[in-house]
């Protein structure tokens, strides 16, 4: 009976004899060889195709300039939807929305936004409070107060919550200009007294 001997696939290919760990010889035909070859050459051309089609995907993207990212806070739901469309621009998003100052504070923690708009007389917390706890989480991110009440502001002390402008509400256009200009910086400055948008 040959039952018991090694069986070659292919008679051509010669069998390579290794040693087992009871120290039997084991004998391994060539075409096995190549078989595991073969495997290991596919699973690599398999992972290289896999590698290559998810940098093709990404490659436009990494070429594409993500817009600037928006949180805007206001308890009127009229005026929030006046500012969300007046903000509408292939550069920038609105990335949040808040209702009051606790909110606000709570969605800048969260979505790290590269501007802040906020309103002066809000529920809960005020824009300016908001302000003060935002710039102590992060310093580096500009808040621009939208509100009615700018002369009841003091600058000197919006200046150190972070606030680089005071835009009135009843100024549409100001608001826009106000974004394009603080997003257009590269280096926000955190000094001076925030200016106060009006339009000519």
């Amino acid at each position: 009976m040959l039952d018991d001997q090694p069986r070659v696939v292919h008679a051509a290919f010669p069998k390579i004899v290794a040693p087992t760990r009871r120290g039997a010889p084991l004998l391994i035909s060539a075409d096995v060889i190549l078989s595991w070859r073969w495997h290991l050459w596919n699973a690599t051309v398999l992972t290289g195709l896999c590698v290559t089609r998810a940098l093709t995907t990404l490659a436009p993207k990494l070429g594409e300039v993500m817009p600037k990212r928006i949180l805007i806070a206001d308890d009127n739901e009229s005026v929030m939807r006046a500012v969300r469309a007046s903000l509408k621009s292939p550069t920038w998003e609105i990335c949040g929305e808040a209702v009051d100052g606790v909110e606000a504070v709570a969605k800048a923690a969260e979505l790290h936004p590269d501007l802040i708009i906020l309103d002066l007389a809000m529920p809960r917390m005020d824009g300016l409070e908001a302000a003060r706890e935002i710039h102590r989480l992060m310093p580096s991110i500009p808040i621009v107060i939208h509100t009615l009440y700018r002369s009841a502001l003091d600058l000197t002390t919006a200046s150190k919550y972070g606030v680089r402008k005071v835009v009135d509400k009843t100024e549409a256009g100001s608001l826009v200009s106000t974004v394009k200009e603080l997003l257009s910086e590269e280096v926000p400055s955190q000094s001076g007294v925030p200016h106060e948008t009006s339009e000519t």
